[in-house]
């Protein structure tokens, strides 16, 4: 039985949506809120998503954009008044599949839902392997982790070493595509490079004999800083700081060994609990630069966007020359973020959020969230992390970590 979420803050709306759902034999979660089903969305596995676009606490944009920003991959509906086509484009650019203006008939409202729950089982059946499957002789499959928009990643269990591990496989439909395939073998062979206890580590790389290339990571028992904060919505300052200073070190080291990370966001952050110390692991360099290498050439395609639009780079906004600066700044959005609970330039759709990032100065934190209590010098060194000019920014995460470990010391 197919499970649905269902959002929309009309009452009598919701409630002819929802019985027609259960009239059909659909399980179905229902809010009349943003927060909470943005809640109910980290721990409970869907099949479909029904999201309306006004909503109090936090808009169905929102949730899709934080949950595609996650990896999340489960089919979408947008419902919303909105008929202009900017709209409807914002809406497919946080990641709806499908998109209803209110009002609408009925019967268009279940043609689409089967269509799309269709879509999806097609899916499962071409990516997903069942658990207790044997992959390349020696990992055995015990449960799915979670899914992103190239790849899949599995809890497994190495047969002759008797160890669990995270495996990693690209989605069947990318196995043909070259310039997905070399990114991924550039991802394995970027985290390969780097053995660091702040950084997941690579232990083994394959191909299936389906052309489907793979991975064999660390499995680390955690949350990832995403799910902490959608529990928490931001961290006090020297629980923040301390994870962020280890970060900096993970990122410092990566980026003497050539390799910037490019996607920085909370859902790569993996945070476990070692002997009652919660430590930081980085994750996903899936679009990671090989600096001073020929890895790093013909690998994206002409106008395509690569990262997270919550925190990316105004390099990579523009398509300018990257370097450890643009992580820099990447992990300055995550740290403003991770502190007040909100991301330092934030519009309503992907193309605003890229013009506030090129054209305004960077918020003070204190403005964002007074509640936080964030002490000036913090304050002036996030700033710092978020100047749209590199010159401007911390020139290397050393230097970043250096004066978030003068702040924790202040404490």
């Amino acid at each position: 039985m197919p499970r649905i979420l269902l959002v929309e803050d009309h009452d009598d709306l919701r409630a002819m949506m929802h019985e027609r759902l259960l009239k059909e034999d659909y399980q179905v979660n229902v809010f009349d809120n943003g927060l909470d089903a943005s809640k109910c969305l980290q721990t409970t596995t869907f099949d479909l998503l029904i999201l309306d676009w006004e909503l109090p606490g936090m808009s169905g944009i929102e949730i899709l954009k934080t949950f595609r920003d996650a990896g999340g991959t489960t089919p979408a509906l947008m419902l919303t008044g909105r008929k202009l086509m900017e709209d409807k484009e914002a809406g497919f650019e946080a990641g709806a599949d499908d998109y209803l203006t209110k009002p609408f008939n009925p019967k268009e409202f279940s043609m689409r839902i089967k269509a799309l729950l269709r879509r999806q089982q097609q899916s499962k059946g071409l990516l997903h392997f069942e658990n207790g499957s044997l992959i390349a002789e020696k990992y055995q499959i015990i449960s799915l982790i979670g899914e992103g928009g190239v790849g899949v990643v599995y809890k497994a269990h190495h047969k002759f070493l008797d160890k669990l591990v995270a495996l990693k496989l690209l989605r069947a439909e990318y196995a043909s595509d070259q310039v997905v395939v070399a990114r991924f073998r550039r991802e394995a062979q970027a985290v390969d490079s780097l053995k660091h206890p702040n950084i997941a580590t690579v232990h083994d790389y394959g191909v299936l004999s389906d052309g489907r290339p793979f991975m064999v990571m660390d499995f680390i028992e955690g949350r990832t800083l995403y799910n902490l904060l959608v529990l928490n919505q931001r961290l006090d300052v020297r629980r923040a700081i301390s994870i962020f200073v280890r970060v900096c070190d993970a990122l410092s080291y990566a980026h003497n060994h050539g390799v910037i990370h490019r996607d920085l966001k909370p859902s790569n952050i993996m945070l476990s609990d070692e002997n009652g110390e919660e430590i930081p692991k980085l994750l996903d360099f899936g679009i990671a630069k090989l600096l001073y290498t020929a890895h790093s050439q013909q690998l994206t395609r002409t106008g395509e966007f690569c990262g997270s639009p919550l925190y990316v780079s105004p390099e990579q906004c523009t398509s300018s020359k990257q370097d450890q600066r643009s992580d820099i700044f990447s992990l300055g959005c995550v740290i403003c973020e991770t502190l007040t609970g909100e991301a330092p330039f934030h519009g309503e759709t992907v193309m605003e959020t890229i013009h506030k990032r090129l054209h305004e100065r960077p918020p003070h934190l204190m403005d964002l969230n007074p509640e936080a209590h964030i002490p000036p010098l913090l304050n002036d060194i996030v700033r710092k992390t978020l100047e749209l000019d590199p010159m401007n920014r911390y020139q290397s995460m050393d230097d970043l970590k250096t004066d978030l470990q003068a702040v924790l010391t202040s404490l």
